[in-house]
C-alpha cells in the first residue's frame, strides 16, 4: 500500500511539474510578438497624427491600430487611452507601453521554478508589470499559479504522511 501511494504521489507530482512547464512553454509563445504589435501601434500612431485634420483619409489607418489594441488586451490585458489628435497611448498595469510614435521594450524574464516575470524598459531601468497582467498571459499565470499550488499541498501532504509513518 505504501508503494502504491508513494507511486501514485509521484506520478501526480511529475504531472504537475509538467503542466507548469507546459505553462511557461505557452506564456513565452503568447508573449513573442508583443514587442512588434508595440512597436506597429507606435508607427501607425505617427501616421495618425501627421494627417489628423484628415480623419477620413484615417480610416484604415484607425482601424488596423485598433485591431492591435484589440489584440493586445486579449493576450495581456492592456488598455488604452484615445487623445484628442486620433492617437493612442496603451497601458499596461498602469505604465504606458505606447505613447505617441513611441513604444516601450517589454522582457521576459524566466527562471527555473520560478513564475514568469514581465517587464517594462523605463528610462534605463525597468518596471515589473507581472501582476498586473490579464487576458491570456494573465489566464496562463493564475494556471501556474494554482498548479503550484497543488504541487506544494501534494509535497506537504507527503511529508507530513512520511514524518508521521517513520514515527510510529
Amino acid at each position: 500500500a505504501a508503494d502504491t501511494l508513494a507511486t501514485t504521489v509521484s506520478r501526480v507530482a511529475n504531472g504537475l511539474t509538467d503542466t507548469t512547464t507546459a505553462l511557461d512553454n505557452n506564456f513565452a509563445n503568447k508573449f513573442n510578438g508583443l514587442n512588434s504589435q508595440l512597436q506597429e501601434v507606435a508607427r501607425l500612431n505617427a501616421a495618425i497624427g501627421k494627417a489628423a485634420g484628415d480623419i477620413y483619409g484615417n480610416v484604415d489607418l484607425l482601424d488596423r491600430r485598433d485591431q492591435l489594441i484589440r489584440d493586445l488586451a486579449s493576450a495581456m490585458g492592456a488598455t488604452a487611452e484615445l487623445e484628442p489628435d486620433g492617437q493612442a497611448t496603451v497601458f499596461v498595469d498602469g505604465q504606458a507601453v505606447v505613447s505617441g510614435s513611441t513604444s516601450r521594450s517589454l522582457s521576459l524574464v524566466t527562471a527555473l521554478g520560478s513564475a514568469p516575470q514581465v517587464l517594462v524598459a523605463v528610462d534605463g531601468g525597468s518596471i515589473d508589470v507581472t501582476s498586473g497582467l490579464g487576458g491570456e498571459l494573465g489566464g496562463l499565470l493564475d494556471a501556474r499559479g494554482y498548479t503550484q499550488g497543488y504541487l506544494s499541498r501534494l509535497d506537504d501532504f507527503a511529508f507530513t504522511f512520511s514524518t508521521q509513518v517513520n514515527a510510529i
